[in-house]
């Protein structure tokens, strides 16, 4: 009788015991999903703001490409084909307010873009085919031009999307004002040049 007591005693295991297991895997279990959570919010943060930084140098290297194509003889019907984020005609040592870039209709509501910055000019049209411009609009584009002189001018390019904890539709019309807005906004900045094509077709 008292051989098998004992034997029961070192085979089995106490309500007790069974508890605190099943706790200290519940909390292993908890933390592995928490950090499997932080883990994919941060992947998708470095996705977004890769691709910000991605757009930011397409809207550059768009700006530069209306510059170069700028001729002094522009038909002036086929102009806004071409200047679509200069003005014309530049004033020399003034700047622009933060102006919003690649609004797929300029009037819409929803002026947010994709990862090219919804192109829609003529001379974009293979970069089009393989990023459809309207492919997943969430960042706002927004630049500010300052003129050194009639052929050069100095761009700053903010791209902007919410931060995780914001609705996506917060900032639907891309405002100016949400570039002075850190705690609900990630931003990515970039800086150049652009120069006038001054020749004559």
């Amino acid at each position: 009788m008292w051989g098998r007591r004992k034997q029961d005693g070192r085979a089995g295991y106490t309500l007790l015991e069974l508890m605190i297991a099943a706790a200290v895997a519940s909390t292993g279990l908890f933390a592995s999903l928490n950090m499997a959570t932080y883990a994919q919010r941060g992947n998708t943060e470095l996705v977004d703001a890769t691709t910000a930084v991605g757009l930011a140098e397409h809207l550059l290297g768009t700006m530069q490409a209306e510059a170069a194509m700028w001729v002094d003889d522009h038909p002036a019907a086929t102009a806004p084909l071409y200047l679509k984020h200069l003005p014309v005609p530049p004033t020399p040592g003034q700047g622009s307010e933060w102006l919003t870039a690649g609004s797929p209709s300029g009037y819409a509501k929803d002026k947010r873009v994709g990862d090219i910055g919804g192109d829609d000019i003529v001379f974009d049209v293979g970069m089009q085919q393989e990023l459809p411009s309207a492919q997943r609009p969430r960042f706002c584009a927004h630049y500010k031009l300052t003129w050194v002189g009639s052929e050069l001018a100095r761009v700053e390019i903010r791209v902007s999307w919410p931060r995780p904890h914001v609705s996506l539709d917060t900032y639907k019309d891309c405002p100016a004002e949400m570039l002075d807005q850190i705690a609900n906004v990630n931003s990515v900045a970039l800086a150049g040049s652009v120069m006038r094509n001054r020749s004559v077709r």
